[in-house]
């Protein structure tokens, strides 16, 4: 699975536009963050546009779960559910995020984002009267990911 997509890259000229705009204000640009240009592809003009390169990324969803159900009747007036969920996906995400705007444009700073869920319940139903029941519930739930770059 994979996303093509149009990316959009300063050219040279607008780059040297740019830094004479900031040099016309006073300010130097910061050598660091002009060093950072040199990640970005160089503009090939794809479909005719000025500044674009076309691009192919490979985002990856890949889940495993189950989930495990036991009822049991305690008696004529009593029952017993448990359940048991659990997931554990890893994920890839070559430019940052799904969201528009999220994350780098850069495809070797992908974002991984391993994550691992895990959901109990417990209840106890009891039959009180012909007119009257209770339920006891518990539940618990953890979700954990974390994010790295590639």
């Amino acid at each position: 699975m994979g996303s093509d997509f149009t990316f959009y890259v300063p050219t040279p000229g607008q780059i040297a536009q740019a830094q004479r705009y900031v040099l016309s204000t006073g300010v130097t640009p910061n050598p660091a963050l002009t060093k950072m240009l040199s990640f970005f592809p160089q503009p090939t003009g794809f479909k005719g546009s000025t500044g674009t390169v076309a691009g192919s990324v490979k985002d990856k969803n890949d889940v495993d779960s189950f989930i495990v159900k036991l009822d049991q009747i305690i008696g004529l007036r009593e029952q017993l559910s448990g359940r048991y969920a659990y997931a554990s996906s890893q994920q890839v995400f070559p430019l940052g995020g799904l969201g528009s705007g999220a994350g780098s444009r850069l495809p070797d700073f992908a974002q991984q984002s391993p994550t691992r869920v895990q959901v109990v319940s417990i209840s106890l139903l009891s039959t009180l009267s012909a007119q009257k029941v209770n339920e006891v519930r518990f539940g618990y739930s953890r979700y954990r990911t974390w994010f790295t770059p590639n």
